[in-house]
């Protein structure tokens, strides 16, 4: 659990005195659980909610709340697949909400001091305050990636 609070330093021209930064607050609740279900596989669940209050009154809360389920598997002693499903609603005070999803699949495996890994992500992103007025495009991506890491 984080909370902190913002004023403004008057050395910074340009960050404005009972602007949106000067009494500014963010609050931060974060858990996570992670579950072994035997020696090669294991379950894990995220959950982190943000308020973040604005110095400004005229300006409404942003409330992101972000949510993961992740399944990892051992394959072998050196190598395993994680799947993970997540979810960010955004409520920024609009009658409308943003929602956002995330698929990954990723697969790593372990070589002495190198492992390797390869990743799929697809992400879908839905603002309901576009689509009042009127625009009706959702976004979504795709992503491959590959990579390695070197423990010393």
């Amino acid at each position: 659990y984080v909370s902190q609070s913002q004023s403004v330093d008057e050395k910074h021209a340009d960050i404005l005195e009972e602007g949106p930064y000067d009494g500014g607050s963010l609050t931060n609740l974060a858990l996570a659980v992670n579950y072994a279900i035997n020696d090669k596989m294991g379950v894990a669940f995220n959950y982190e909610s943000i308020v973040n209050k604005s110095g400004d009154d005229n300006i409404d809360d942003k409330k992101p709340t972000h949510m993961e389920l992740w399944f990892d598997m051992g394959l072998d002693d050196t190598s395993g697949i994680s799947v993970g499903y997540g979810m960010k609603t955004t409520d920024d005070g609009s009658p409308e909400k943003t929602q956002e999803t995330m698929t990954n699949l990723t697969y790593q495996k372990d070589m002495g001091i190198v492992s390797i890994f390869a990743s799929y992500i697809a992400t879908t992103k839905k603002d309901d305050d576009k689509k009042a007025n009127g625009d009706t495009t959702d976004e979504s991506s795709s992503t491959f990636g590959a990579g390695f890491h070197v423990d010393f």
